[in-house]
């Protein structure tokens, strides 16, 4: 599946909000991500911008997904392709990924608000970020595909949408969350 994504950062979620209330999206259901990504020591992942990450969801219950998302297909948002799979039992994951030479990162909590919407005949997933460590509020605008041809079309509706919930092209951003907290724990140093 191909991840079309764009990321924003908001200036006032109110008005966000209140900008999805009148598409018809009420009912917005919490959520806690509690992310960690893995990686080889030599960096091999992080250099050639991919990920693995293991995610656990609290919200209606606890579910734990692993996903792995290849080098970016689109450059200007970093739009990738991604697998996920349901993962029953996180501490097996991780014994298996330090087997493989696999080694936690980065670690961080994402603090979300998500809801679906049907837009120009797409499934739209829009997350509402709080990043409590970064004391700053995002918003995510994402369409699944399943062919890479599709992934224009994708991007053109999100754009469209963007406009509709007064998203300003300047506030997107292709900068991994993972990116912005390790700049900020390191004081902006890399």
């Amino acid at each position: 599946m191909f991840e079309v994504e764009l990321k924003a950062r908001i200036r006032d979620r109110s008005s966000v909000v209140a900008a999805l209330a009148g598409l018809g999206v009420t009912g917005m259901k919490e959520a806690v991500y509690d992310d960690t990504y893995f990686d080889s020591l030599d960096r091999a992942l992080s250099l050639s911008e991919r990920e693995l990450r293991l995610r656990t969801v609290t919200g209606d219950g606890v579910r734990h997904i692993l996903t792995y998302k290849e080098t970016p297909f689109d450059k200007a948002s970093r739009s990738k392709p991604e697998y996920e799979t349901s993962v029953d039992d996180p501490e097996a994951v991780k014994t298996m990924l330090a087997g493989l030479g696999y080694r936690p990162r980065i670690s961080f909590v994402k603090e979300c608000l998500n809801a679906s919407v049907r837009y120009q005949d797409n499934d739209v997933l829009v997350t509402l970020v709080r990043m409590p460590e970064l004391g700053t509020d995002f918003i995510e605008l994402e369409i699944m595909v399943g062919e890479q041809e599709r992934t224009k079309d994708a991007f053109r509706v999100l754009y469209d949408l963007a406009d509709r919930l007064g998203i300003c092209r300047t506030d997107m951003t292709s900068e991994y969350y993972s990116d912005m907290i390790r700049k900020a724990r390191n004081g902006d140093r890399e």
